[in-house]
């Protein structure tokens, strides 16, 4: 995937007081466009990192603060503002598989009770109306577990192409922006 970014993206341009209103936010968009690109190729297994380490909220507000994803004054969870868009996107996902990653668990925990209560059924036939109890509501906690994991998946799937579009649309957007940029340089 880099190769093909490196392709087309060749150089930064300057912005000067005395370029037109119009050429000035083009060289900005597209300067902020490469660099977002960039950090986001860079970056991704640092994100993956911090998603699959953080202990709490706050240990993951410190982490995407020293990495410089979010500002600093950041406090709580539900008002992270990434400043990278794309990062923004794939975090969503990075945090998505960490769910995933605790429900497999959980579904491994549940799976080792309900076999234990199943084989203590055969062991213990005075207590078996409560085994049984037991196994039907382990066997409901599981059939959620995996109708969870199940949408999770799905909902991973999605936010990952989302990532991809955003991905492809800004380094689209990037090279028509740079055609533009050199059209006006050579003309000027």
């Amino acid at each position: 995937m880099i190769k093909k970014y490196s392709d087309f993206v060749r150089e930064k341009f300057n912005v000067y007081q005395s370029d037109p209103t119009e050429l000035a936010s083009d060289k900005s968009y597209f300067n902020e466009s490469e660099s977002d690109i960039k950090e986001f190729l860079s970056k991704k297994t640092t994100i993956d990192n911090i998603y699959k380490t953080y202990t709490d909220e706050k240990d993951l507000i410190k982490k995407l603060a020293a990495q410089k994803f979010i500002p600093v004054n950041t406090f709580d969870k539900k008002k992270i503002k990434f400043t990278n868009p794309l990062i923004g996107l794939y975090a969503l996902s990075a945090e998505k598989s960490r769910e995933l990653r605790s429900l497999e668990n959980e579904l491994g925990t549940q799976t080792d009770t309900l076999s234990q209560r199943q084989s203590a059924i055969g062991t213990n036939p005075d207590a078996t109306d409560s085994l049984q109890n037991d196994v039907a509501y382990t066997q409901g906690k599981i059939s959620d577990i995996k109708s969870r994991i199940a949408k999770l998946k799905n909902e991973i799937v999605t936010l990952e192409r989302n990532t991809r579009d955003k991905l492809k649309q800004m380094k689209d957007g990037l090279a028509n922006n740079k055609k533009k940029l050199d059209y006006f340089i050579k003309t000027k």
